[in-house]
């Protein structure tokens, strides 16, 4: 059987993260031997990593702790590891460990969102490019960021989305203890950050409770930027929204969350491919997104979800207002939303993507 690495940097409740944990966990168990390894720490994740996974943390305090380097490189050499999936940022101590064990062929998984809003530098990826024996990107932009900027070629670089596990007993119907009501309830689920642009969402709020006073904004994720999080909190006093927005912070059962919720947003300035509207679509929600990276096809072009221009709270207001305003048409759009989940964004149709890509990379 053929050892595979996965390698991401914790496992925090985020995007990349939680798509480690699924692909380690989807591995066919005839012909892979599945490892995950968390480069810096673990998180809430842990209890989602299936029991026939070998995992382990190593603890590095910087890109390049030279230790954690020598230990991760003697674990590939140690278990025989024939490929490593690296996410995201991880690719760096995964190009590395590669080169000193001399074994591994890395594969690195591209989730990153913030292209558009803050770009980002090529040189350290320039760097470490000659290690990559191919590119798994979850966004058209970031296939031709990889193309144009570090030379891989087109054929060693593959459009992978993302997909999420349908847990039956976490989207059943059943009420939780949740600020605001049934029927005008909206969810962002996002880490407080500039990338995901909340002020976008507090600023159409304060247009759509003029015209529904009783709507609520839960906002869930982590606060990881204390001077975002204080003009977020900032501007929601200032528009005199504090009783209509609640932060629950990180949670682990946000399905449940979202399950007794009314409308799914996503404002995000730029994004790559975002889990959470596979996510709104998996509990049965209607989503608002703007058109950025692949919410377009996500939603299919508007005709499972309402697509917004990124930075303008009067077209998110007026989107979060029609379907506020019509049971009918906000649970239609879930409904086709829920089926492009179950079938274009299955774990077996995303799966069979990333076996493919192994296969190529394998056979060189």
């Amino acid at each position: 059987m053929i050892g595979v690495l996965h390698v991401v940097d914790t496992l925090a409740l985020g995007g990349a993260e939680r798509m480690a944990v699924n692909l380690a966990n989807a591995m066919p168990r005839d012909r892979f031997r599945a490892h995950l390894c968390c480069t810096r720490r673990g998180g809430p994740l842990e209890s989602e990593i299936a029991p026939h996974v070998r995992w382990f943390c190593l603890g590095r305090r910087s890109r390049f702790d030279f230790n954690a380097i020598r230990r991760l490189a003697r674990y590939i050499a140690d278990h025989r590891i024939e490929l490593i999936h690296a996410q995201s940022t991880s690719v760096f101590i995964a190009g590395l460990a590669s080169g000193v064990a001399r074994r591994g062929k890395v594969l690195w998984h591209d989730q990153y969102g913030g292209l558009r809003s803050d770009g980002r530098s090529v040189l350290p990826y320039h760097v470490i490019s000659y290690k990559l024996a191919g590119v798994l990107a979850v966004s058209d932009e970031l296939a031709n960021w990889s193309a144009r900027h570090l030379k891989v070629r087109r054929d060693r670089i593959w459009y992978v989305p993302n997909f999420v596990r349908i847990q039956v007993e976490e989207v059943l119907p059943g009420e939780i203890d949740l600020p605001g009501i049934r029927g005008s309830r909206l969810v962002q689920v996002a880490n407080l950050r500039p990338q995901k642009d909340h002020l976008t969402s507090i600023r159409a709020l304060a247009l759509v409770v003029k015209e529904v006073p009783e709507a609520h904004l839960l906002l869930v994720g982590a606060a990881p930027d204390p001077q975002w999080t204080a003009q977020l909190f900032a501007e929601i006093h200032r528009l005199g929204l504090e009783r209509h927005v609640t932060h629950l912070g990180p949670r682990p059962d946000v399905f449940r969350i979202v399950r007794n919720s009314d409308v799914g947003l996503l404002s995000s300035a730029s994004e790559g491919f975002p889990l959470v509207l596979l996510e709104y679509g998996a509990a049965g929600l209607a989503a608002v997104a703007t058109r950025v990276g692949q919410c377009p096809e996500i939603l299919d072009e508007g005709r499972a979800g309402l697509l917004v221009r990124a930075g303008d709270p009067g077209q998110l207001a007026q989107a979060i207002l029609a379907l506020l305003r019509s049971p009918g048409y906000r649970d239609e759009l879930a409904r086709r939303l829920q089926e492009r989940v179950r079938t274009v964004y299955s774990p077996e149709a995303i799966l069979e993507k990333v076996l493919k890509a192994y296969e190529s990379v394998l056979a060189g």
